[in-house]
This record gives structure tokens, C-alpha cells and sequence, in this order.
């Protein structure tokens, strides 16, 4: 759960830089703004996440925020544009087939086929962790 000015979330995924997981204490429960937060969209969740969350998770410093609807194999991509943001660019909307590259995660990038299909998915996390 992260805990936010006015609002708690649980996203479906997030990462926290090093330095500010190196603050985390093994009995917390409630964590600040992460780096990244993934948020795989649902017909009950779709018009929060695309507007109160973002807006919230932008104010907060949330350096980059992917949106993935998994309906439409899209996975949509705010990042801030400078530290000190609180809006996000525009979405880059990033289809079926093309690469994701994260700015907030050094080194992260991967195949949108991988979040929509499992054969494809485990044969990008063979790669990552065999580091070819």
C-alpha cells in the first residue's frame, strides 16, 4: 500500500529506487510515492486510474506511470518531464510488438508481446535473468 497526501493505493505493481527501499523497515505496511507504478486496467477501475491516480501519483513525483490494457494490448506511458514535475507528458501509447523503455528503472526495457503473452513473457524473463 502506498500512502499518498490524500489517498492510499495499492497498485497492481511498483519499483522503488534503491535509496528508498534502503528505508523500508521489515514491519512496514505503508509506503511513500514509488518510482514506478504499473496499473493493468479493469472496466470497474478504468476511469480512476486514468484520472485521479495519475493526477495523484504526478503531484507526488511518481517519475513515470504505465497505464496496460490488457483488452486492447496497449500499454499506456506517462513519465514527468522534469524532478519537479506534477503533470505528466502526454501518454505515449506504446502497441502490441513495440518496446518499452523505462526512464525510471536504468536499463529496463522489453517487448510489449511479453505482458500479453505468456510464451513470449517467459522467454524475455529466461533472457533477463541468464543477463543475454
Amino acid at each position: 500500500m502506498i500512502t499518498l497526501t490524500h489517498n492510499d493505493y495499492e497498485p497492481d505493481l511498483v519499483f522503488f529506487s534503491r535509496e528508498k527501499a534502503e528505508q523500508f523497515t521489515d514491519d512496514q505496511v505503508l509506503f511513500p510515492a514509488p518510482d514506478l507504478v504499473f496499473e493493468i486496467l479493469s472496466k470497474r477501475t478504468v476511469k480512476k486510474d486514468k484520472t485521479t491516480k495519475k493526477d495523484d501519483y504526478a503531484y507526488h513525483g511518481v517519475r513515470e506511470y504505465w497505464i496496460i490494457d490488457a483488452l486492447k494490448q496497449k500499454v499506456y506511458q506517462y513519465i514527468l518531464p522534469t524532478k519537479n514535475a506534477t503533470e505528466y507528458f502526454p501518454a505515449k501509447v506504446v502497441q502490441y510488438g513495440e518496446y518499452l523503455k523505462s526512464v525510471a528503472v536504468e536499463g529496463f526495457e522489453i517487448p510489449t508481446s511479453a505482458i500479453f503473452d505468456e510464451e513470449i513473457n517467459v522467454k524475455v524473463l529466461r533472457e533477463l535473468i541468464s543477463g543475454s
